[in-house]
C-alpha cells in the first residue's frame, strides 16, 4: 500500500482444471467459462474447495459478485452450485481429484505447479474467458507484534535480492523483490 504497511509477494489467480479423459468420455464440451459451468452437462462432475474454508475459492466467490453484480451474481453460483458434486476442505483437493479421473473439473489456484501437471496428465489449464479472479498474497508485520525485528528481517532477507528469486523458483510463481522493508512494522 503507499503506507508501506504491506505488500503483495504475488497473486493468485483461479481457473479450471479439466479432465480430458473424462470429458471425451462423457461426451462434454470444453469449458472456457465460468457461465459454461452452470450448463447441465456439468451436473455432479465439478468440485470446488470450500469458499468458507478456502481464502482462495472465498476471494473467486467475492471477484465473481462483484463482476456480476450481488443480485446477478447469486442466480449464478445458486446455478453452479447444481453443478458441483461436493465442496472440499483442502485447497489441493480439486486437482487431485481431477488428475486421479474422480472428477472432470476442479475449479483451483493456478500457477506453475498446476501447469506443470499437464506434462503428466491428460488435463487442460482454463483461464475462464469472462474473467480470472485473482487475490493478492499479501506479507505484513503486525504493529507491536511480540518480535518486530525478528519478522522485518524475514521480510528483509526474504523478499530482496537473490533470496526473493530462489524464493520464486521453490514457489513455483513470481515472488515481489523489495527494495527495502524497514517502515513495514511502522
Amino acid at each position: 500500500d503507499a503506507e508501506n504497511r504491506w505488500f503483495s509477494k504475488g497473486l493468485t489467480i483461479v481457473g479450471f482444471l479439466v479432465n480430458n479423459t473424462l470429458l471425451a468420455e462423457n461426451n462434454m464440451e470444453m469449458p472456457t467459462t465460468w457461465e459454461a459451468l452452470t450448463d447441465e452437462q456439468y451436473k455432479e462432475e465439478i468440485v470446488m474447495s470450500s469458499p468458507a474454508i478456502s481464502g482462495t475459492n472465498y476471494g473467486a466467490v467475492n471477484s465473481i459478485l462483484q463482476t456480476k453484480g450481488e443480485e446477478e451474481g447469486w442466480k449464478y453460483f445458486e446455478a453452479f452450485n447444481e453443478n458441483v458434486a461436493y465442496y472440499t476442505r483442502r485447497g489441493s483437493d480439486p486437482k487431485n481429484k481431477v488428475i486421479a479421473d474422480e472428477i472432470t473439473v476442479g475449479i483451483t489456484f493456478i500457477d506453475n505447479t498446476i501447469t506443470v501437471l499437464t506434462e503428466d496428465y491428460d488435463v487442460t489449464v482454463v483461464y475462464p474467458e469472462d474473467g480470472i479472479p485473482w487475490i493478492p498474497d499479501g506479507v505484513a508485520v503486525f504493529k507491536n507484534a511480540e518480535n518486530v525485528e525478528a519478522a522485518l528481517a524475514e521480510i528483509h532477507t526474504g523478499y530482496t535480492g537473490e533470496a526473493a528469486a530462489i524464493r520464486g523458483e521453490f514457489a513455483a510463481a513470481d515472488v515481489t523483490t523489495l527494495t527495502s522493508a524497514q517502515t513495514y512494522a511502522d
